[in-house]
């Protein structure tokens, strides 16, 4: 894509972006919303008291929280996923389910309050990293530990250094490590957590509990507690599936699925692919594994979007307006 052709599609967006707010500011919004069928699931991750965007960007306020559920049960029809996976559809206006993805400690000290308080349901996919590596997924290890970093660092034979966006970025390759991460297996993963380690217990994790800080057999009791709550699988360690290998990935499947039963006494149906990554092959297997119903980000192959069994996804965007936002949500796209 050329330059020019970049910064025209970048005005046309900030045009749009700017277009929305107008409307909205003049009460004209609501229009928007009517005869708008059709179905989108939106995907959120952790709750914390600011919705800080110094750690990652995946992080909402308790406050903006509550916000975007309330207007969605103000403007949407909202159903479990469950509902939505069967058919259900308001026949004038979006129909949405809401969903959070790797188990944070905060979706249940934080999140719920708010979930029960507005009064919808949500489907909280959980890995069993509280399990395998004591409470803390690599990605949240990674965000959290790379400040702390001066100078290089070895991870599977590669010097790391920190970039200029802050990013440890391989030497010989110039991609960073969370991509490199993302493409390898488990082994590759655990070298890094342990070469890390340092760094992170350096920058107090117990003030940092929020960004990292996830959901144990008990907690995850507590959540399922909840009438509004349903809890699914996000993998044993949050490895891209379509990455690792089919054995490799049986194991995050299955181990995840025996470690979530086990916790809440109950069968799972419900698996969100880490990181949107899976194959064809993965999905028959997650189906064979018993898992009814499978959530990517985006559709990976042409015959995915036919698929009875998977569903596409819509995140949250923490640099436009909230009524930005719900315009992408009725479109279906930022």
């Amino acid at each position: 894509m050329s330059r020019l052709l970049r910064i025209t599609r970048k005005l046309r967006q900030i045009v749009k972006w700017r277009a929305a707010d107008i409307l909205f500011a003049c009460g004209c919004g609501g229009s928007l919303h009517r005869n708008r069928p059709g179905g989108r699931i939106i995907v959120y991750h952790g709750v914390d008291a600011t919705g800080s965007l110094e750690h990652n960007t995946r992080f909402v306020s308790e406050a903006t929280l509550e916000q975007h559920l309330r207007s969605f049960r103000r403007h949407f029809e909202v159903v479990s996923l469950a509902d939505y996976a069967a058919g259900r559809r308001a026949p004038d206006r979006l129909t949405i389910a809401i969903t959070f993805d790797d188990g944070y400690l905060n979706n249940l000290e934080r999140a719920l309050p708010v979930i029960e308080s507005v009064g919808v349901p949500v489907t909280v996919f959980v890995t069993g990293c509280a399990e395998t590596d004591g409470q803390i997924l690599w990605p949240d290890l990674l965000d959290l530990a790379t400040p702390a970093v001066r100078g290089r660092v070895e991870v599977g034979g590669d010097i790391w250094l920190r970039g200029r966006r802050g990013e440890l970025v391989s030497t010989s390759t110039g991609e960073t490590l969370k991509l490199r991460c993302k493409r390898s297996s488990l082994d590759f993963i655990l070298e890094m957590t342990s070469v890390l380690q340092p760094f992170f217990s350096e920058r107090e994790p117990d003030r940092l509990a929020d960004y990292w800080r996830h959901l144990d057999a008990e907690a995850i009791r507590r959540l399922a507690a909840s009438d509004l709550v349903t809890i699914g699988s996000h993998g044993g360690n949050h490895l891209s599936l379509g990455a690792i290998g089919s054995d490799a990935a049986r194991n995050e499947v299955l181990s995840s699925k025996a470690y979530l039963e086990n916790a809440i006494d109950d069968t799972v149906v419900d698996f969100a692919f880490p990181d949107g990554s899976y194959t064809r092959e993965i999905v028959e297997m997650v189906a064979g594994a018993g898992f009814e119903r499978q959530l990517a980000v985006n559709f990976l192959h042409p015959e995915d979007a036919g698929d009875p069994r998977l569903f596409e996804r819509m995140g949250n965007n923490p640099f436009i307006s909230w009524n930005n936002q719900l315009w992408s949500i009725l479109e279906g796209r930022y």
